[in-house]
């Protein structure tokens, strides 16, 4: 069996240069790596689109302590300028607006359906000092000292991967 192995390696190697040799452009084109789809943009927005109607009761059961455990490490003073990145649906937000009724608070996600049900929860607390945008965590949209505070406490699944 181990033979076989090397024999096919050899094979594949052979026929790679021969690859090589007819067109460099062709094998470079081949081995160019795809961008894993957790990475990109409209298939993480898709995903949260999808998944918002049920998306409390998963935040809820599972990610409760991380969120209690984000505000605590926080340590919101009243009167900052907070961000809150993937602000989902809002879940973790209105805790920071309860604790910052004198600053300014503003939330971003990079699925519409996942604001549109933070910016419904945030109304209901009747403060008005805050935005809530639609926008890639990747890329802020927002000037590197804008903030005083920036929170977030979930948002393994859009990261790179090593």
């Amino acid at each position: 069996m181990r033979n076989r192995k090397l024999f096919v390696k050899k094979q594949t190697a052979e026929l790679s240069e021969k690859i090589s040799q007819l067109n460099p452009n062709l094998h470079s084109t081949m081995k160019r790596k795809r961008t894993p789809t957790y990475l990109i943009k409209e298939k993480v927005a898709t995903k949260y689109n999808i998944l918002c109607h049920i998306y409390d009761i998963f935040g809820l059961l599972m990610e409760s302590k991380a969120r209690q455990r984000a505000i605590e490490i926080a340590n919101i003073r009243n009167g900052e300028k907070v961000l809150e990145v993937a602000v989902g649906t809002g879940l973790n937000f209105v805790e920071i607006l309860k604790r910052n009724p004198h600053g300014w608070n503003e939330g971003l996600d990079i699925s519409p359906k996942m604001g549109k049900k933070a910016r419904k929860r945030a109304e209901k607390t009747g403060l008005t000092n805050y935005n809530i945008r639609l926008g890639d965590s990747r890329n802020l949209p927002y000037a590197d000292s804008a903030f005083d505070l920036i929170i977030n406490e979930y948002m393994f699944d859009c990261s790179k991967r090593s």
